[in-house]
């Protein structure tokens, strides 16, 4: 079976960035606010309000897309590894899938894994994958923190509805994409 993972996506955004960016746009919203209520009365204080919002706005825009850019790293597909992986029956035509998730990156923090699971039954005696018959397909979603150069076990109930293998059950697992922090 393989199981290095396959392919990376980006590191989510911080919460300092959320909270300076909810920052950024109440004191918009206050701006706002200061330019409708002196509108009626101070024609000019609202003009000179509306040329602070607009620059405010723009400003916002731009350090927004700069800090996304900065945020983005990938974990490198081989430093994901799914070890020990068995699958067991469980309760109510489910499979327990159990094993041990690797984070071999030297920085980034593992937050999310997605697994893509086959269940396929193969003729008896069989061991090429290509005469087998898919029984089941799912993408399963592991939330699981592994930080950098540890490990984790895990354990998820998979259910495929009913399997009634006429051969050999075998198993087909790819990480198809992390998270990382």
């Amino acid at each position: 079976m393989c199981c290095l993972a396959e392919t990376g996506i980006v590191r989510p955004r911080t919460a300092a960035w959320h909270r300076r960016t909810t920052m950024q746009w109440l004191l918009l919203a206050i701006i706002v606010g200061a330019l409708l209520l002196t509108a009626t009365r101070y024609p000019k204080t609202a003009y000179a309000l509306l040329v602070v919002l607009l620059g405010a706005s723009i400003v916002l825009y731009v350090t927004s897309k700069q800090e996304g850019k900065g945020d983005r790293a990938l974990i490198n597909p081989d430093q994901v590894i799914l070890e020990n992986v068995e699958f067991l029956p469980g309760y109510a035509d489910s499979f327990d899938f159990i094993g041990r998730i690797t984070n071999r990156s030297p920085v980034n923090t593992l937050r999310e894994a997605r697994v893509e699971i086959f269940l396929l039954d193969c003729p008896t005696g069989s061991d090429a994958d290509d005469q087998c018959a898919t029984m089941g397909h799912l993408v399963e979603r592991m939330i699981i923190r592994v930080p950098p150069q540890q490990s984790r076990d895990f354990q998820r109930s998979l259910h495929f509805g009913q399997v009634r293998a006429q051969g050999t059950l075998k198993w087909r697992y790819t990480v198809v994409g992390i998270q990382a922090m």
